[in-house]
């Protein structure tokens, strides 16, 4: 491989990189959680999540005679940020986390006496572009790193260039004087 042959590959190495750690951070997709919930308790779930992330997400309940529970999210500092009262059978709803934290949606079937109810909880984060790409450039500078260090090893140095390459023959300059004829001329 040649040093020209391996500069022209970085930038298609360097994008090939980007492009399959930004697939890989795409296909997450969502997912699902399905608690049982028994009567006369709740239940939580906690979410880390990092200032600027969007979390979408879609409730089902089913159990009991109203298939409902009551729901409702609270912050970090346990402070309530949405608060839907008792939800009945589905619903949908969409967050921002403000700060770094955990986020914790509560599931309540306290008010029920008899029926447990199954709530399965299908969600997605979003996290800004930026935090996506900040591991992705991270990876993409190694591999910017390692490219570059295969260049420089592949490179021919200038002195194995100029003792390995034969140059043309050096022959003594010519001289510049008359010389006598071989033979004398007869006269």
């Amino acid at each position: 491989m040649t040093y020209k042959s391996i500069v022209r590959k970085i930038p298609v190495a360097l994008l090939t990189s980007l492009f399959f750690c930004f697939i890989a951070e795409a296909a997450y997709g969502s997912q699902i959680e399905t608690l049982l919930v028994s009567p006369l308790s709740w239940k939580i779930l906690v979410f880390n999540l990092k200032g600027g992330d969007k979390f979408t997400g879609s409730l089902s309940i089913s159990g009991g005679a109203g298939n409902d529970i009551d729901f409702w999210i609270t912050d970090p500092t346990g402070v309530t940020i949405r608060s839907y009262g008792r939800v009945s059978i589905g619903r949908t709803f969409e967050f921002q986390a403000t700060q770094d934290g955990a986020y914790t949606l509560h599931f309540d079937n306290s008010f029920s006496i008899i029926s447990s109810k199954t709530v399965t909880l299908t969600y997605d984060i979003e996290r800004p572009l930026l935090e996506i790409f900040s591991p992705v450039i991270g990876i993409a500078a190694v591999v910017v790193v390692i490219l570059v260090v295969l260049a420089m090893i592949a490179r021919p140095s200038r002195e194995r260039t100029r003792s390995a390459e034969p140059g043309p023959p050096s022959y003594p300059p010519p001289i510049n004087r008359r010389l006598p004829p071989i033979c004398p001329r007869n006269e």
